[in-house]
């Protein structure tokens, strides 16, 4: 994950993913490997890179409460 939002991500990644594509997907954060985060995202948009890698945009359509309110902690204390 490259940046994240309370609505989304941005992921850079080997693999290409087609807008359009769903996912469930568990997000474990770098900054604290005992946070995993459980959501269902859509790929917006996807750019593959003369490098090899893709940048894709997602958008969250999917997660509970506790883990938005986890999102929102991070998302905080990266702020700061």
């Amino acid at each position: 994950i490259v940046d994240v939002s309370v609505g989304g991500f941005l992921l850079a990644g080997r693999q290409m993913d087609s807008a359009g594509m769903i996912f469930q997907l568990e997000l474990v954060l770098a900054l604290n490997p005992e946070v995993s985060l459980s959501v269902g995202a859509e790929c917006i948009w996807s750019d593959p890179q003369t490098s090899g890698l893709t940048f894709g945009g997602f958008h969250i359509i999917d997660i509970s409460e506790q883990d938005n309110q986890k999102l929102h902690d991070i998302i905080d204390q990266i702020d700061h």
